[in-house]
């Protein structure tokens, strides 16, 4: 007959394990211990020491219990299993034990019919014997058997030098982080040094700097695997993984072809923000204090206060999955806080160096795209109203005066204030779907117009970069240059009768545009060429170019069958996007992903899911 322990009588093997204990007939050994061949011992119930009133324990006590029982989860979950391979009786015991004690390494594999107070025993592979049971594949580990257990960096077979990391830390310094400063590395920081400190990031760092395409895809498709390792499997979360993240996102256009996962890159970069409490000054998360007290790990939000590095990490954040999220259409922008509008304030005070100016006002000018695009995604037929849009470009211009002269004359800020103008034009350019008006719409005329003079100022100010600054110039850039130069098609075959097409053609030759801008990617593409590896074509230069000769031939078609009357003015082509206009030029910030990416993926040969 099974008779349960009382309440708080179970033996001290049951009471540890959680496990229910049952006593059968006069037998002074539980059925489990007996199983287990394992000494029974009754446990003593305790008291309190206030007459059995429950004895108060404060919060922070039972935080840090808590906190030190997620450490040691993180922990064991990280060590590799290893089957157990019994010598004797002893050994099956133990093994059984441990089968008992980590049910999850073992699965059901059919019905069983062994009696409960009968010893299984165990065979060679670690199973039990006439069990029903067997073992389940071990977890895989995404990094080398010869590499560490935890390793800081992904692992590649090409190491660089002393020599040429120092090399390429360089080349991130002066032609990368001045388009987009998300990062202050002081001068006197060795390449061996920042490796030390932040080992994921240095990895990143030496990936887009890297001479070659070939070498660049290996060590991206590491950095994927190293980053699901870290993230998914160890649930890592740290401010090297994030700063890592940011570089891999900037400057995406390094990484290889055909991944699509940069949605899924913007999502991990976004969870380490919300995890470590960057985007929240006041006040720490659980995660953050578990890393904080973590071996190995520091705490970047400590107290009620942020690091320097900390709100320059979360404004870099926001400022790149913003611009990602306007090219994608499928994720939205890291959001917006009042601790993140401090940061800005505090970053905009207090600069570190000249890198932090850019990047207040690289954020300042997004606050005013990011405005527009939550305004355009609301609208059921993503129309804005025109005191909204004057209103935003007021606040632009404001924006724009405010800042020194210093950085009124930066080009990578003035591309960001024409990227946004361009934005506000194209939405403004657009003619109402239902209008009971017959008048001219001057309004309307007059953003055409304006739209116009920020695309010819745009491609002025691009043409007089010297190609060898294109390796530091960022992902984002590319795709709005692109946005613009389809823009000016759309402009060029725009058929309204209050629109003069062949005035905007002399005014601006847009073949003539593109040959200048395909000569520039061949320029890039033949610096590089040294280094190309054994497919030249892999170049992120070579698919540019490759890519403006498509449009202009495809245009050229257009144009000639737009001449012939092939084409009725206001019927679009057999182009998605490129064909001719019904009622306005659609704004590439209206366009679905799913139309675009095929066109995009093809042209740019980066897919746009990425």
């Amino acid at each position: 007959m099974e008779t349960k322990a009382p309440y708080g009588r179970a033996c001290t093997n049951c009471a540890r394990a959680k496990c229910r204990c049952i006593y059968r007939g006069d037998a002074t050994v539980c059925e489990r211990c007996n199983r287990l061949n394992r000494n029974c011992q009754p446990s003593v119930p305790v008291r309190g020491r206030d007459s059995g009133k429950r004895q108060h324990i404060s919060r922070t006590a039972q935080l840090q219990g808590k906190l030190e029982d997620l450490v040691t989860l993180l922990r064991s979950q990280a060590l590799p299993i290893s089957p157990v391979v019994p010598s004797n009786t002893s050994s099956a015991s133990a093994s059984a034990s441990h089968a008992d004690d980590n049910s999850p390494i073992f699965t059901p594999a059919a019905s069983t019919s062994q009696s409960t107070s009968s010893r299984p025993e165990t065979t060679p592979d670690g199973s039990l014997a006439g069990s029903g049971f067997e073992p389940m594949p071990h977890r895989p580990v995404l990094h080398p058997p010869d590499s560490p257990i935890h390793p800081s960096v992904p692992s590649w077979p090409n190491q660089p030098t002393d020599e040429e990391a120092e090399e390429n830390l360089d080349k991130f310094r002066n032609t990368m982080l001045i388009s987009m400063p998300v990062v202050y590395l002081p001068p006197s920081m060795t390449a061996k040094q920042l490796r030390e400190q932040y080992p994921f990031l240095w990895f990143n760092i030496m990936t887009i700097t890297c001479k070659g395409a070939a070498h660049q895809f290996v060590m991206s498709d590491a950095i994927l695997a190293f980053v699901a390792q870290k993230m998914v499997i160890e649930l890592d979360r740290d401010m090297d993984l994030l700063l890592g993240l940011l570089i891999y996102m900037g400057w995406k256009q390094y990484q290889r072809k055909g991944k699509r996962c940069l949605s899924l890159i913007t999502s991990l970069a976004k969870s380490i923000v919300y995890d470590l409490g960057l985007n929240r000054a006041n006040g720490e998360t659980i995660v953050c204090l578990a890393l904080s007290v973590s071996e190995g790990k520091r705490a970047f939000s400590t107290g009620r206060e942020l690091t320097t590095e900390g709100r320059r990490a979360v404004l870099a954040c926001f400022l790149i999955t913003s611009h990602i999220s306007f090219i994608m259409k499928k994720i939205d922008a890291l959001n917006w806080t009042p601790e993140m509008d401090e940061s800005l304030q505090i970053l905009s005070d207090q600069p570190e160096w000249e890198g932090d100016e850019t990047l207040v006002a690289q954020v300042k000018i997004q606050l005013v795209f990011e405005q527009l695009t939550r305004a355009t995604r609301e609208s059921p037929d993503d129309s804005v109203s025109a005191s909204y849009l004057f209103a935003l470009q007021s606040e632009l211009q404001t924006i724009k005066a405010q800042f020194p002269a210093h950085v009124q004359k930066n080009d990578v800020i003035k591309g960001f204030v024409y990227f946004t103008e361009h934005a506000i034009q194209e939405i403004a350019s657009l003619k109402p779907k239902i209008s009971k008006s017959i008048a001219p719409d001057l309004r309307r005329y007059e953003a055409l117009e304006a739209r116009v003079c920020t695309i010819q100022n745009l491609f002025d100010m691009h043409l007089s970069m010297p190609s060898r600054l294109y390796g530091g110039v960022t992902f984002i850039y590319w795709c709005h240059l692109i946005n613009c130069i389809i823009s000016l098609y759309q402009l060029s075959v725009y058929d309204d009768p209050g629109w003069d097409r062949r005035a905007l053609h002399n005014r601006i030759d847009i073949f003539e545009l593109c040959d200048r801008i395909t000569h520039r990617f061949d320029e890039a593409a033949a610096a590089r060429l040294p280094f190309a590896g054994p497919n030249p074509d892999d170049d992120v230069f070579v698919s540019c170019s490759k890519m403006m000769l498509t449009l202009k031939e495809h245009w050229l078609m257009e144009f000639a069958a737009l001449e012939r009357g092939n084409i009725a003015p206001g019927v679009p082509s057999d182009g998605v996007v490129y064909g001719g206009m019904t009622d306005a030029p659609p704004p590439m910030s209206a366009l679905q992903l799913d139309e675009s990416e095929v066109w995009l993926s093809d042209l740019f040969n980066m897919n746009w899911e990425m």
